[in-house]
């Protein structure tokens, strides 16, 4: 849930950076078919590739997964499926979550 905060901040406490960090816990909730290593290169790429004008968005990660490994017509229906009855947001923070959930799920559907 995003805050805005609305009381003064002396700008002297302030920090003189601030850092994002996209996790490869991010990039499975995007592409839960992925193996950890391919989810770091994943972040590799968008690392690389970074538009200060754009950001980071999870957009970003789902062209970069995309375009490192290229979903068939099956595996992009199973994703929808499967991101679709579940809030996939749950396990964001929990890669092995995350991965043992779209296991169980495939594993399900394998005849």
């Amino acid at each position: 849930m995003n805050t805005i905060i609305t009381k003064e901040v002396d700008p002297k406490e302030l920090p003189d950076q601030i850092s994002l960090v996209w996790t490869v816990s991010d990039v499975k909730c995007v592409r839960p078919d992925l193996s950890r290593e391919e989810c770091r290169e994943v972040l590799a790429v968008v690392e690389r590739m970074h538009d200060a004008t754009l950001g980071v968005t999870w957009d970003t990660l789902e062209d970069a997964a995309e375009e490192l490994f290229p979903l068939d017509d099956a595996t992009s229906r199973d994703i929808a499926e499967f991101k679709s009855p579940m809030d996939v947001w749950d396990f964001c923070d929990d890669f092995d979550g995350h991965d043992a959930a779209w296991a169980e799920w495939k594993k399900e559907r394998t005849p």
